[in-house]
């Protein structure tokens, strides 16, 4: 038996509640005991317990109980230890986990509530990792919510989808908020499905990010209902003619069977003169009837072959395929003739007449939005010419308007619609030959046009601002493959990103950078900012503060095209620049031309004082490379040694060189 010193000190240092129990008898309630119990004495309730235990062979015993105590029903860890080896005199330790029951049982309660949801919903880390999701978020995955803990999207899917999710991640964790948006995933089965994200930041008591919670609805069925909706309204009901959407397919497949045969076609915008007249006078009965007939007289009057549709009111397209101007003048105007003939409607004898523009293909557009509207523009350039008439459309000043107009509008779409994409351009030493890096280089796809080239569209991005999310996708995008290199070779390469004056001056930049660092889980000391001389020299005080902070985050930082800005030396040695990359000019033709080889030689001499690394760019002649080898140049890029590559070709370079 214990000495009252030890059973002293034994209950002191005990904060659940303890009893020392002689045969039946409570001998002494620690503090804790008195406060859980009051006066009231257990023993009663656990007497079958004790009982068994006493009897039992077992060193000690430990249950759980459910115990009504002064404040109400408690649930305790029981577990009891012998103090006599004759089990007489017993010690009891009671651990109330009322609350951690209650937690358990919300939590279960919860987590019952999310299963029984239909929608699929996650809930993960604000650096993407998963913490926890409902069934249907499983059969999505196609994996249990134990094996996604912990797992990001990168690991539970090859899909190009991911890159979407971690986009959005970033977006989130910028703004705090995200509008729900549409796409397609690919489901474990191979299979697609339609399907709205949406997304929400969960802060703590800090105001600081602690979770990102996303629920996915399945809206795959809806949308075989709209398209089926869709193509039962691809004609007019009035005049049974294709409408505008049907008239725009109808285009784009003549405008590829035009390129593939090298073959011309016209579109012609028709108005009916003065029908707003005839319509408000004779009514609506007489006005449907007139253009019903004036629908069948253009049908007469072209090949089966060419397309008649209505576009609304009174306005009217007719698509002629495989024509020449002269042809198309002479149907024209034969229209014209056949229109100005009297029809007799509801007993009325009207005369109407047409207002024709025309745009012909190749020559005025390429795609079919584009030639409508400039058949558009000629069709009321001929009813100012009085009416009754036909006008082909003409190129003028307005045109670069019309085409600055055009280019922004597609520019703005380019992204919803998927039309981006990154190429690569590998480094390499000169010393070792080796690749070490690449520039990441932006290419748009005009489904209509084919590859644009940056030069016609780059600075009309920065004038509208649009460069700001374009110049984010690309280093989001730049990153994400960069760590998937990484991931696929083992190997660790430089990815330089090409960051715009309009970027670098946004006050988010920095955030934005971090965001995209977290988000991909990208190496910054594998990332590689690429600014031009320009950019650097405006609000040199502020430019140096964001250098600093950007070297802070580990990211490498070099002065693009160096050389044809107007870079003050004196600041230079305070930037905290990694590299110099001279711009082509200087490079092209470098061993006959010697200003440009005096300059470049001057660059590679002053970076090596100022311990920085000089790429050359645009080598394309192995008398460039020799040159530049001559000079000490340290790495080069060109297609002398590779042109832009996709990324499964870089990561077969990477591959290749372990």
């Amino acid at each position: 038996m214990l000495s009252s010193s030890n059973f002293r000190t034994l209950f002191e240092d005990m904060s659940d509640p303890v009893v020392l129990l002689e045969g039946d008898t409570p001998l002494r309630l620690n503090e804790a005991a008195h406060r859980h119990f009051g006066k009231k004495c257990m023993m009663e309730l656990l007497k079958k317990d004790i009982d068994d235990f006493r009897l039992s062979g077992e060193r000690k015993a430990s249950f759980r109980r459910e115990l009504e105590v002064d404040e109400g029903i408690s649930i305790y860890n029981i577990r009891i230890k012998p103090v006599s080896p004759d089990k007489k005199t017993l010690l009891i330790e009671f651990s109330d986990i009322s609350e951690e029951e209650k937690l358990k049982s919300r939590l279960s309660f919860l987590q019952s509530m999310m299963d029984s949801i239909p929608n699929p919903i996650f809930y993960k880390t604000p650096d993407g990792k998963y913490i926890g999701c409902n069934k249907m978020f499983e059969k999505y995955v196609g994996i249990s919510k134990e094996e996604l803990a912990g797992k990001t999207v990168r690991d539970i899917t090859s899909h190009d989808w991911k890159f979407q999710c971690a986009r959005t991640d970033m977006q989130i964790l910028g703004t705090g908020k995200l509008k729900p948006y549409e796409t397609v995933i690919t489901m474990p089965d191979g299979g697609s499905r339609n399907v709205i994200f949406s997304k929400a930041l969960l802060k703590n008591s800090d105001g600081k990010p602690e979770a990102i919670v996303g629920t996915i609805q399945d809206i795959t069925e809806r949308k075989k209902a709209e398209d089926k909706i869709q193509k039962l309204a691809y004609y007019d009901t009035l005049t049974g003619l294709p409408n505008r959407q049907l008239l725009l397919d109808r285009i784009k497949i003549m405008v590829e069977h035009s390129k593939r045969n090298e073959e011309t076609f016209a579109v012609l915008f028709i108005d009916v003169d003065r029908f707003k007249t005839i319509n408000d006078t004779l009514g609506h009965t007489a006005g449907d009837q007139l253009l019903m007939n004036i629908a069948n007289i253009l049908k007469a009057n072209v090949r089966s072959c060419d397309t008649v549709a209505r576009l609304g009111g009174d306005e009217f397209v007719i698509v002629l395929t495989n024509v020449d101007e002269k042809t198309v003048s002479h149907i024209a105007g034969k229209l014209m003739n056949m229109l100005s003939r009297p029809q007799f409607v509801n007993g009325h004898e009207l005369f109407s007449s047409l207002s024709i523009g025309i745009s012909m293909f190749p020559s005025d557009a390429e795609d079919g939005e584009t030639l409508l509207k400039n058949a558009d523009m000629a069709m009321y350039q001929a009813k100012e010419q009085g009416r009754n008439n036909f006008q082909f459309f003409s190129l003028d000043m307005n045109n670069k308007v019309m085409h600055r107009l055009v280019m922004e509008n597609d520019l703005r779409h380019a992204m919803d619609r998927d039309e981006f994409y990154l190429e690569y351009q590998p480094q390499y030493n000169v010393d070792t030959g080796k690749m070490f890096g690449v520039e990441a280089l932006l290419r748009w796809h005009k489904p209509e046009k084919g590859i644009m080239p940056p030069a016609s569209f780059i600075s009309l991005a920065e004038d509208t601002g649009l460069i700001l999310p374009i110049g984010e996708w690309v280093l989001l995008r730049a990153c994400f493959q960069n760590k998937e290199w990484e991931m696929n070779t083992g190997q660790k390469i430089i990815t330089s990103v090409n960051i715009s004056a309009v970027q670098f001056k946004q006050k988010n930049f920095l955030n934005s950078i971090k965001n995209i660092l977290k988000v991909t889980g990208a190496d910054p000391a594998c990332i590689e900012l690429e600014l031009t001389e320009s950019v650097l020299m405006t609000d040199v005080d502020q430019t140096l503060q964001t250098l600093k902070e950007l070297k802070d985050l580990g990211l490498k930082l070099s002065i693009d095209d160096f050389g044809t800005g107007y870079s003050s030396l004196n600041y230079l040695r305070f930037f905290p620049i990694d590299r110099l990359k001279i711009d082509r000019s200087f490079v092209t033709n470098i061993m006959n031309d010697k200003d440009n080889a005096a300059i470049t030689q001057a660059i590679i001499a002053m970076a090596e004082t100022l311990k920085l690394k000089v790429t050359a760019e645009g080598v394309e002649q192995e008398d460039e490379l020799n040159t530049l080898r001559s000079f000490k140049c340290h790495d080069i890029q060109g297609f002398l040694l590779a042109r832009p590559s996709s990324p499964e070709i870089i990561n077969k370079l990477m591959s290749d060189s372990l």
